[in-house]
């Protein structure tokens, strides 16, 4: 069942004159200018007694919206969220002013101010009458976009009938919002011939070891554990067996989003960097499940820390990537990319959350949509972490398909850019991958296989 979150805000907010005000204002003073210096008394009389009508029923007004201000000020507003957002996924918003004085607003516009990327086009607002001890209710619908949002205050105005004063309330401070990345479609479980699902999820390989599965029996040989003899074999045939377990094939992977400001370019929900967000929740899903123990870590465009989880598996281990790909990733206001070298730098800090021969790395980046930056990384850190007994594998994601013609450009634009960066990986000895989700989960789950299966991971890049 979907949970909704309800948000409450404060008040703040003043009364000021609008244009059609200023005019009627200049009017009147220049009505009673007239009078004043019109020698005939009749007429006379008669400018400055419309002036001063006006000005009276200025006065009026703005007492009357200055009212409306006041009972502005104790509106309570409730926005409901619908949680969890998901990018991609509509969801519907319902904003509800509440008046609990004893007057009504009339001719009141109520405005909610969501995250400019979520595709509400124009502030959803409406005019309507908030009646006393009663309210309003307003729904609209939104289309997430991943990562970390602020949504802004809601604004509330009323007017005077003729619209020369305006009561203008900002309800309530920024609120933060959290998206997570949408799974794609998960690959088929490959190699399922050679796999026996143990009790809890984890899978077995045909490796001979330590484990719950029995595989096989194979005559005695010296040095073999006494407690695996098959007394009841050797009491059939008077030779003795020992009893052959399947191994546990478990996998540990350390799934890296780099979020490189240059992976923020192109229309919102087909940027490389959503792509990258649904690649590293759909190798989670794939694999957690299944016994392996996973770790994902965020590298923000901003800033110089790296976030990351511990070693999870199973459900636990999805629900803890999403969150961290939701809470972590912010969109930049510049894509120009990080100064050479800062990239790499960074990436060192990696090798602290693998475990050497026991580990890979599975980095999903753009390096910066920069060929030197692709040379420094396979210098200085990929021949760096082979020696450690670390395989790195690199994603390049390829940017999500477009139809408006200028997003589109630009797409063809960053799609040409990163091939550049991937055929320098390619020509230092990187593995590299650039592909969109499905394709680049279905190439990962060959080497995971190959992975679980053999006891060790491949010779990557070599």
């Amino acid at each position: 069942m979907t949970s909704e979150e309800k948000l409450w805000f404060g008040l703040g907010g003043s009364v000021s004159m609008t244009h059609r005000a200023r005019l009627l204002l200049a009017l009147s003073l220049a009505l009673g200018a007239a009078g004043i210096l019109q020698p005939d008394t009749r007429l006379a009389a008669l400018l400055l007694s419309t002036s001063l009508g006006l000005l009276a029923y200025m006065l009026i007004a703005a007492y009357l919206v200055s009212v409306k201000a006041s009972v502005i000020s104790g509106l309570r507003v409730e926005r409901e969220v619908p949680e969890p957002l998901v990018e991609g996924r509509e969801a519907v918003i319902r904003l509800r002013v509440v008046n609990e004085s004893l007057l009504a607003l009339d001719n009141t516009v109520i405005r909610d101010n969501p995250p400019s990327l979520f595709g509400a086009g124009k502030p959803p607002s409406t005019v309507a009458l908030i009646p006393a001890r009663g309210g309003v209710e307003i729904a609209y619908v939104v289309r997430p976009v991943l990562g970390r949002h602020e949504w802004g205050p809601v604004y509330v105005e009323s007017l005077d009938p003729l619209g020369l004063f305006r009561a203008r309330q900002r309800l309530g401070s920024a609120t933060q919002v959290t998206v997570q990345p949408r799974v794609p479609a998960l690959p088929r479980r490959r190699v399922a011939a050679a796999l026996v699902y143990q009790p809890g999820g984890v899978a077995g390989t045909r490796r001979r070891g330590v484990g719950v599965e029995f595989l096989e029996l194979r005559e005695y040989q010296p040095g073999d554990d006494m407690r695996l003899i098959e007394w009841k074999t050797y009491a059939r045939t008077r030779r003795l067996a020992v009893k052959v377990f399947e191994q546990e094939g478990l996998i540990r992977l350390v799934a890296v989003l780099d979020e490189q400001p240059t992976m923020f370019r192109g229309m919102p929900g087909a940027t490389p960097v959503e792509q990258g967000a649904r690649l590293v929740a759909g190798l989670v899903a794939y694999s957690a499940p299944r016994g392996d123990i996973v770790r994902v870590a965020v590298i923000p465009a901003t800033g110089r820390r790296t976030y990351y989880t511990g070693w999870l598996r199973g459900r636990r281990a999805l629900v803890h990537a999403e969150r961290i790909l939701a809470e972590r990733t912010r969109w930049p206001r510049s894509t120009s990319p990080r100064p050479l070298g800062e990239s790499v730098e960074r990436y060192r800090g990696l090798l602290r959350l693998a475990l050497r021969g026991q580990s890979a790395i599975i980095l999903v980046t753009d390096l910066g949509l920069s060929t030197e930056e692709a040379r420094l990384f396979a210098e200085r850190f990929h021949r760096v972490a082979r020696s450690y007994g670390v395989p790195v594998l690199v994603i390049v994601p390829r940017p999500g398909p477009v139809r408006d013609p200028y997003w589109g450009l630009e797409a063809l634009e960053t799609l040409s850019a990163q091939e550049r960066v991937v055929q320098a990986l390619r020509g230092a000895g990187v593995p590299v991958i650039h592909a969109e989700p499905g394709a680049a989960l279905r190439e990962l789950a060959r080497v995971v296989e190959y992975a679980r299966l053999v006891g060790a991971w491949p010779r990557l890049g070599s």
